[in-house]
């Protein structure tokens, strides 16, 4: 494989890394920032960010770090479609999906999320294909 990504298929990277970075809202904000700039696409808008826990929509699952760090989920909105970030830094796992109608290097992708990131695991994963 040459790291050509087709259009039509959303990529799913899962990463597992320290929480403090997992969780830290602005790194993720840069890393899909860069990612988004080095695989050729175009922002439509600022990325959005939801954290949590949510206690009047009864989301409380989810524990404050030490540094009182949350989950969140970091949307970014592109011309192309979307990159959504996930994350549970209390299991240091977070989920990256990249759904587009262009065509791009995932190699790229991958590289640039590591340099920022800094996983100790990564896998990528298929999520559904849609392509006629």
């Amino acid at each position: 494989m040459d790291g050509t990504f087709e259009k039509g298929k959303i990529q799913v990277i899962h990463i597992w890394g320290k929480p403090d970075l997992l969780a830290n809202p602005e790194l993720v904000k840069t890393a899909l920032d860069s990612t988004v700039r080095a695989i050729g696409m175009t922002p439509y808008s600022d990325p959005i960010l939801i954290t949590y826990p949510i206690p009047q929509l009864g989301f409380t699952c989810t524990q404050a770090l030490a540094d009182d760090s949350r989950s969140f989920v970091c949307i970014q909105h592109l011309h192309e479609s979307y990159i959504v970030y996930d994350n549970w830094p209390e299991y240091g796992y977070a989920n990256i999906v990249i759904n587009s109608c262009k065509t791009y290097d995932v190699r790229l992708a991958v590289e640039i999320i590591m340099k920022h990131l800094k996983p100790n695991r990564i896998r990528l994963g298929l999520c559904e294909e849609y392509s006629a």
